[in-house]
């Protein structure tokens, strides 16, 4: 994945690799198992089990309350800059940092318990040519994870830095890394102090406000899937249709579970591997992957780090500031392994201390190394009152150079990964960091369960937001206002009268107006609506001029007003057109409503007050809004967004507006409020739709299939003002198995997934070229992100006959269809017009729907056509250009 590119930008132009529904097992739920079930979630999978043998997720980011306070035992901070997954996930999950400013960092000797402070910034400074020389050839290769850097950086340390000229390992940074549980600089490859080094150089130190755990226990509460904890696996065979997985619950049944995919995060391959700087191997534990020989082989060679952490409480450090202390005797010296390598005050107000310490997991195990920080604590002056608690982590799974120079990360991404459909994710491939291992699992996933491409292999739903509950509450039902009874009534003045004559309702509001501070700037009741409009009608009725007589219809039409924004009198034509078309003769006892039609001249709809109220009825039923409902609304009443669609929303603009509204307090239930189109069809009081094929006038049978949706629906309109013709040919459509239903031809295009409804265009938008289907939206939303000199939401793409283009000079490629793409695109007020912006327009639109731009037109501002709600009229541009 281009590390330049935002994670929405990069999962918008993937899809999955297989079906949706494949069943994936992830094995851990530590940063490395949630982050890949998040890149599943992202690219549209939906059958996902996490189990976590723990009763809490987050791995090695445990955090624990003392006292009322929250400390973390394992992964503690970021580095504002050179954390970008973490602070992607944080924004989108609403997690806090704070800033660690105030934190001193130091020198402490374990003898005296005298402080000296580091050279902190001037040592990463230094190796900061270095480490971005390394990362750019790294991000060159394609690869991700330590093997990136494998070949590159696989010498010991002391020896690839003699090679580039430098003497040794800045203290801050050596102690940085041993202090961080990466094992003493002089055992590694340099491989590894990059890993670390570039992580952890760029930015604010900062931490999580709740502690680091909140992080991941907020992504396993947001994931779509289930995140089983306190379940542990006994065993895991493998073949090549998939795996079997033996599980144990918290009740101690046992059960085995089959899956087509299997990830794997944390230690469980290589639980009896070696120890760092120990001659023992790891606790025998039963294995729990059947492994084959070539991951015995491989796995057989990993190292984990036996690393520990102790809580106490000490009387006698009240003067010391809070902060980091290393311990450097201790790191300077593996022989003094057992011993602390780091402490930490946390709270300045509390007496509770944080210590580091290696094992090895044969003679220098939790005992020892509590009497060693006891000992120290001593010899600094201080009295240890009580050890609160210990923790010890089988940390850092890490190879040798030889071995990383033998090709091991590079066997165990070209072998391994996939064969028996197994996955690796974790600090063994990643590096032992929450920001490593978050950005290996997401890339990994991507790499092996998505493909990047124009067009997904099947038909699916892509979630918008990922991150959701699977199990969202149940609606509450809030019930009626006491007394008070929806009525079932035919006309929408007899619903005014009821609401604004109601002895419970006509005192309530019916809206009420605020300015943009939020500030109530006005209040209408129902009894004053009603009032309103009876007295509107009485007026009309005793008016002279014009003489309107008892019982004569009057029909009120409204128009709007010339928008003084629009250049070329193109809203005067507006009113023109629909003054021609309305042509009034007679008065109706139905609305009439002129579509702004961005696909040709405006026709006027005529739609009854039946229609009207079923759907409000309709609205009623999916919202489950009552007379105690309250709706929010950015509109003008009068607005015609009150009956229709519009241009297709952006994803970025919806995510922006949830970003926006998100403190606006929705209640828990507000996701099974939410109407995205869902298609009953056996519900006969919901809207009937079918995707029917535009030129046989059949309808679609196989599920994903695009077609022109067609619905069928008390709502509908019943024709176009004195249009017969279209009208019978938009409005009265029949199908065969479903003789007694009358459908209407939208003009747009959809498909029907998963019992859901997507448009995907306009019949009149789609443009064939080469063969390809292509739709003006998805290439006008390319073009407008190709250049910041473009106005958003200012352009048109249409399609051009060859002839046309061939009479004004311009050429066509000859695989075209005879139609040429022509781009027409506003420029921002004030910014200047270059070749370099058409040629990044055509570059971006071949490189993203591999289709050759044949003109690009960029104009001035607000010239581009567009109807009252702000749709481009593309025909309008189509017209100008020929």
């Amino acid at each position: 994945m281009d590390p330049r590119k935002s994670i929405d930008d990069k999962f918008s132009k993937l899809h999955p690799c297989w079906p949706v529904e494949t069943s994936i097992a992830i094995a851990g739920a530590g940063p490395s198992g949630l982050s890949a079930a998040y890149a599943l979630a992202k690219l549209g999978y939906h059958n996902v089990t996490v189990f976590e043998k723990c009763k809490t997720v987050s791995g090695m980011c445990e955090s624990v309350d003392i006292e009322g306070r929250t400390y973390d035992l394992g992964g503690q901070v970021i580095a504002a800059n050179s954390a970008p997954i973490i602070t992607h996930l944080a924004k989108e999950l609403g997690s806090e940092f704070e800033e660690m400013d105030s934190h001193k960092l130091a020198l402490i000797d374990s003898r005296t318990g005298k402080i000296r402070d580091l050279e902190v910034a001037e040592d990463y400074i230094s190796m900061v040519s270095l480490t971005l020389k390394l990362q750019d050839e790294a991000n060159r290769s394609g690869r991700v994870g330590i093997q990136a850097v494998s070949e590159l950086a696989s010498d010991p340390t002391f020896e690839f830095l003699k090679q580039h000229g430098i003497s040794s390992v800045p203290k801050s940074v050596a102690y940085g890394y041993t202090a961080s549980g990466y094992g003493f600089v002089q055992d590694m490859p340099y491989a590894f102090i990059h890993e670390f080094t570039r992580t952890s150089m760029a930015g604010k130190i900062r931490r999580f406000k709740h502690g680091y755990m909140s992080l991941w226990e907020k992504l396993s509460q947001s994931l779509p899937f289930a995140v089983l904890c306190d379940t542990e696996i006994l065993k895991v065979r493998r073949n090549s249709c998939g795996a079997s997985v033996t599980i144990k619950s918290n009740t101690g049944e046992v059960e085995v579970r089959e899956f087509d995919k299997l990830i794997l995060s944390g230690a469980l391959p290589f639980k009896n591997g070696k120890t760092y700087r120990s001659s023992s191997l790891t606790d025998g534990e039963n294995e729990v992957v059947e492994l084959n020989d070539l991951e015995r082989e491989l796995f057989s060679k990993v190292q984990t780090i036996d690393y520990y952490t102790t809580v106490l409480k000490i009387e006698g450090f009240e003067h010391m500031p809070k902060g980091f202390y290393y311990f450097g005797e201790h790191m300077d010296d593996p022989a003094t392994i057992g011993h602390p390598v780091a402490m930490q005050r946390f709270f300045a107000d509390t007496n509770i201390f944080l210590f580091w310490s290696y094992g090895n997991s044969a003679d220098i195990k939790g005992p020892y190394v509590s009497k060693c920080v006891t000992d120290a604590v001593t010899c600094m002056g201080g009295s240890v009152q009580k050890v609160l608690l210990q923790r010890r982590f089988k940390y850092f799974p890490h190879v040798s150079s030889e071995d990383m120079k033998h090709g091991f990360y590079e066997r165990v991404e070209s072998q391994l990964q996939g064969f028996q459909n197994t996955y690796y994710v974790g600090g063994l491939l990643a590096f032992e960091l929450t920001e490593r291992n978050a950005s290996y699992s997401i890339s990994s996933v991507c790499k092996h369960f998505a493909i990047d491409a124009e067009l997904p292999v099947t038909p699916y739903v892509k979630r918008l937001f990922s991150l959701s509950r699977s199990n969202p509450l149940p609606p509450k039902d809030i019930g009626e206002l006491e007394g008070v009874e929806f009525p079932d009534l035919l006309s929408l003045d007899g619903y005014l009268q009821y609401w604004g004559t109601h002895k419970v309702t006509e005192k309530k509001f019916i809206y009420t107006w605020i300015n943009e501070e939020g500030k109530t700037m006005n209040l209408r009741t129902y009894h004053e609506l009603h009032y309103n409009a009876s007295y509107i009608a009485y007026k009309l009725l005793t008016s002279v001029k014009p003489v309107i007589k008892p019982g004569q219809e009057l029909y009120l039409c409204q128009c709007y007003p010339p928008d003084p924004m629009q250049w070329g009198g193109q809203a005067l034509l507006k009113v023109e057109n629909v003054s021609k078309v309305c042509n009034a003769v007679a008065i109706l006892s139905t609305s009439s409503y002129h579509a702004a039609r961005s696909t040709g001249d405006a026709k006027g709809v005529m739609i009854t007050h039946g229609g009207l109220i079923h759907n409000v009825k309709m609205m009623k039923k999916r919202y489950r809004s009552t007379s105690k409902t309250v709706l929010i609304s950015w509109l003008p009443q009068y607005h015609d967004m009150g009956l229709i669609g519009a241009e297709p929303v952006r994803q970025k603009t919806v995510k922006r507006f949830i970003e926006l509204t998100r403190p606006l307090g929705l209640s828990e239930d507000w996701q099974g409020r939410v109407c995205c189109g869902y298609v009953g069809p056996n519900d006969t009081d919901v809207v009937i739709k079918k995707i029917v094929d535009a030129d046989s006038l059949t309808e679609n049978q196989e599920d994903g299939s695009e077609g022109e949706i067609w619905i069928s629906s008390p709502s509908s309109g019943v024709g176009y003002w004195s249009n017969k013709e279209i009208s019978q040919k938009t409005f009265f459509n029949k199908l065969k198995n479903y003789p007694d239903k009358m459908f209407t031809r939208t003009g747009d295009l959809g498909r029907i997934i998963d019992g859901k409804l997507f448009i995907t265009g306009r019949i009149k938008d789609l443009i064939i070229v080469a063969g390809r289907n292509i739709y003006s939206a998805d290439v006008e939303k390319t073009v407008e992100g190709s250049s910041e000199v473009l106005r958003p939401g200012c352009c048109a793409v249409v399609g051009v006959p060859e002839e046309v283009l061939t009479q004004k000079g311009i050429s066509i490629p000859d695989s075209s269809d005879q139609v040429g793409l022509v781009v027409i695109a506003e420029v921002r007020e004030g910014k200047a017009v270059s070749e370099e912006i058409v040629e990044n327009i055509k570059a971006r639109v071949a490189e993203e729907h591999g289709v050759t731009i044949a003109s690009v037109k960029l104009i001035k501002p607000r010239t581009i056509s567009k109807t009252t709600s702000g749709k481009i009229r593309r025909f309008r541009m189509h017209e100008a250009v020929c």
